[in-house]
């Protein structure tokens, strides 16, 4: 486990696992996202920072910082026997990462990716299918308009979910409700 750019913190002489960046990764990660990181919580990653921001997901790669918009994280789950971060993009992508220290980043990854739900509801479709229509805000960008996303239920495939009539019927109420833009 590589800790480079990670520093302990210490409180009345006593450390502690509060971890955060060092400058010369702030330094880093503020040429990679063009502006001054505002960090929320860190890990420390297979290479070596993971960075909770208020609108995203960063951690060093061999190839340097990787980034994951929280509103593209679908779903996410902690793998506590493994350590591991795992997630699934809305389009379907699956992710992880190994991380020590994590509880401060597993609450923040929590807590971002639902900040960008607007709204979701859930469609029964007959049986146990069913499917869950939502609204994204892309926290990277707040003046991009809502993005709109069908999601498979527990028992329930995904192909040919948005041409279901139940779900169209769902979508287009919800984005009169919502989609101000």
């Amino acid at each position: 486990m590589q800790w480079a750019g990670l520093v302990p913190v210490g409180h009345n002489g006593v450390m502690r696992k509060l971890l955060r960046l060092d400058a010369h990764a702030k330094a880093e990660l503020k040429q990679t996202l063009g502006v001054r990181p505002q960090v929320l919580a860190v890990a420390a990653g297979p290479h070596g920072l993971v960075a909770g921001l208020p609108d995203r997901l960063v951690y060093r790669t061999p190839d340097g910082w990787a980034q994951l918009p929280w509103h593209t994280v679908e779903r996410g789950r902690w793998d506590s026997e493994q350590g591991v971060l795992l997630w699934t993009t809305i389009d379907g992508t699956s992710g992880s990462l190994a991380l020590q220290d994590a509880a401060p980043l597993l609450q923040l990854f929590n807590e971002r990716v639902e900040a960008t739900i607007m709204c979701a509801q859930t469609v029964m479709l007959g049986g146990k299918r069913s499917a869950v229509v939502s609204a994204r805000q892309d926290l990277t960008d707040p003046t991009a308009p809502l993005q709109w996303h069908v999601s498979a239920g527990e028992h329930t495939a995904l192909a040919g979910l948005s041409d279901e009539p139940a779900v169209k019927t769902a979508m287009a109420q919800l984005r009169d409700e919502y989609d101000l833009g």
